[in-house]
């Protein structure tokens, strides 16, 4: 009963201040933008918004969707060969890319675990037994107290007649929910395309960024472009209309942050993608250690679930 109780002080809690910052109307009430390295200012995405807003469909096309959906850009697993630091174990399936890298930033050093959508295979499309497979590396390395980067590029999960028999749908929302309740925080990067159901599971994350030449939209502009055709907008003028690009992502609340770094940047230089990951990672440490000192029902959450971690983690895998 003392358990239930505390659940249920936590939940009311969080709704409470969810819907507190709801209604005060501030898009980013934890101030990201001011706290992490490596990200464009405020001021700089608001400029860039509004430049793209003046744009006609086919300028933003160009300006906007063109350089995510080039066929020569590298892929996320190239680039992170190239990552300072030493890489301790890779895994690939297919599409699916994976590794355990301890990444170097100015004197430091720091393990993070890798999940990346491979765009040189099968256009980063994951079927259901990539999100699977995605599962159970994630818990992997949460298990290891490895904190975890993802890397999304992918126009959507495949949505063939054989993911869908194999419950593409299930699997989809067992990764969102894996990714929602590991114990190590977490930093979603849109590196690329970032759309539909095959970037959400990998946009469940503590911080969410894009790279300034990624794009992300729930549903992909040509799904859309089909759902509301009442209105007559090519998927072109839909995916201007709703915004993918990071400024505007960034403006509406999607995105925590723009990094001030993208694919084709010259030589070896990673300094903000780095900067960004490490500061994000001590912000989500530092906010962790805050909310659990001040916060008790947080504190009593905590021992609670850990006294019973076994039965949680049983019933977990039932699902």
């Amino acid at each position: 009963m003392e358990h239930n109780n505390t659940q249920i002080d936590l939940f009311n809690d969080v709704e409470r201040r969810a819907k507190n910052l709801s209604l005060s109307g501030v898009i980013h009430p934890f101030g990201w933008h001011s706290k992490i390295t490596g990200l464009l200012t405020k001021n700089q995405t608001e400029s860039t918004r509004k430049a793209l807003r003046e744009l006609s469909v086919d300028e933003y096309v160009a300006r906007v969707l063109e350089p995510a959906e080039a066929a020569n850009r590298v892929s996320a697993k190239d680039m992170i060969a190239r990552l300072p630091g030493k890489i301790h174990s890779e895994f690939e399936l297919g599409p699916l890319y994976t590794a355990d890298i301890s990444l170097e930033y100015g004197s430091g050093r720091r393990r993070i675990g890798i999940l990346a959508q491979n765009r040189s295979i099968a256009n980063g499309v994951w079927s259901p037994v990539h999100h699977l497979e995605a599962c159970r590396i994630v818990e992997e390395y949460a298990s290891r107290n490895i904190p975890i980067v993802t890397f999304m590029d992918t126009p959507g999960a495949d949505a063939g007649t054989e993911a869908n028999a194999n419950n593409q749908a299930h699997s989809i929302s067992r990764l969102i929910a894996v990714m929602a309740a590991v114990k190590v925080p977490t930093i979603g990067i849109i590196y690329g395309l970032g759309f539909s159901g095959g970037a959400i599971p990998l946009a469940t994350t503590n911080l969410l960024f894009a790279v300034r030449d990624g794009v992300f939209n729930t549903i992909q502009p040509k799904g859309l472009a089909n759902i509301a055709r009442q209105y007559n907008l090519s998927w072109q003028e839909s995916a201007r209309y709703v915004g993918v690009s990071p400024c505007e992502l960034y403006r509406s609340g999607a995105i925590d942050g723009v990094i001030d770094w993208v694919p084709g940047d010259t030589a070896e230089i990673f300094d903000n993608l780095i900067a960004a990951i490490f500061t994000g990672f001590e912000n989500i440490d530092a906010d962790a250690k805050r909310e659990v000192l001040e916060n008790s029902n947080v504190a009593a959450d905590y021992l609670t679930k850990t006294r019973t971690e076994k039965p949680h983690k049983a019933d977990f895998e039932k699902l």
